[in-house]
């Protein structure tokens, strides 16, 4: 009786899951946007795939930290050279400062 209430108990919180994850409001279209930004590790540069919705580059360290802020422009590089080799957190940033990704890159 144990194994039926919780396999009856899995089958429903993984069904809520799958449902929660799939959840979007009719009439809207959906809001993924497929950004990266290479190369990583880095260098020098990093560039940001091509988006319209991108209007600015934000680069964080990884206590959250601001260190840079770029004016985003279709096929640029931005140069990062002078920041000490770690990791770092790329945020993309849309129209009134609405987060489109994150990505987390290096630099070496």
């Amino acid at each position: 009786m144990k194994h039926l209430i919780l396999l009856f108990s899995f089958c429903l919180l993984s069904n809520f899951a799958i449902g929660q994850t799939s959840f979007h409001t009719f009439g809207s279209t959906p809001a993924v946007t497929e950004l990266q930004v290479f190369p990583n590790p880095a260098v020098d540069y990093i560039q940001v795939s091509t988006n319209q919705d991108v209007e600015r580059v934000a680069v964080f360290n990884l206590a959250g930290r601001k260190i840079k802020t770029y004016t985003y422009r279709a096929e640029d590089k931005y140069y990062v050279g002078d920041l000490p080799k770690g990791m770092y957190l790329v945020q993309l940033l849309g129209v009134q400062d609405r987060r489109l990704a994150t990505r987390r890159i290096s630099i070496r």
